[in-house]
């Protein structure tokens, strides 16, 4: 009976477990990070087997962007040095080479015994879509939709930035204004399709020009 008890609690743990949004996994708290347990989640998310983390065959590591893989090694490291829980997001590359961000929060374990060394409890999230939002966002509040331009919102906060800077280290800078002469002529004669134009024509000039 108490066997049986000890199945059928083990059995909701993991329809629990295989159930929550995103990937629950437990790991091992030191390189290479080898999973003890990963759910079936993870297949959708980096399009490898379970079965294949917990095996050995991957590593969960490899698919962590080269540029992030410092920023969560930090975090972790210290969550394992404070006994807190940690929350980093990160790049990954699925194993179709699709990029994804992935938020990651999770809780060191201290060992048990010599025979159990310490772990990592976590759950990864895919945020690819609000980080995709988020970045719209931005091009929203900080660009000009028709010229794709850094617009006087942007603008200002570059001059803040280069003044306090200027204070700081007695370096001086210039602003440079460009006028479009006649340009209401061209909208009041032409339309405003053709001052749409006009205007995309000189971004290209000055996108070329300052490249070079």
């Amino acid at each position: 009976q108490v066997a049986l008890r000890l199945e059928h609690s083990r059995d909701e743990f993991r329809t629990l477990v295989e159930n929550v949004p995103g990937v629950v996994f437990r790991a091992e708290l030191h390189a290479p990070q080898r999973m003890i347990h990963i759910s079936r989640n993870i297949e959708a998310l980096l399009g490898e087997k379970a079965e294949r983390f917990t095996g050995g065959t991957v590593l969960f590591t490899d698919y962590v962007h080269g540029d992030d893989f410092a920023r969560r090694e930090e975090a972790i490291q210290e969550a394992t040095a404070s006994c807190q829980s940690y929350e980093v997001e990160y790049r990954v590359r699925d194993a179709r080479g699709t990029l994804r961000w992935l938020s990651e929060r999770g809780q060191p374990q201290p060992a048990g015994s010599e025979d159990s060394p310490p772990w990592l409890d976590g759950v990864l999230l895919d945020v690819t879509e609000r980080r995709a939002a988020e970045a719209a966002i931005r091009t929203m509040a900080f660009m000009d939709p028709l010229t794709q331009l850094p617009n006087r919102r942007l603008l200002h906060d570059r001059l803040r930035q280069s003044m306090a800077v200027s204070a700081r280290t007695r370096r001086y800078g210039a602003l440079l204004f460009i006028d479009l002469d006649n340009f209401k002529s061209v909208n009041d004669t032409l339309g405003h399709e053709a001052g749409d134009q006009l205007l995309r024509a000189a971004t290209g000039r000055l996108r070329s020009s300052i490249s070079r």
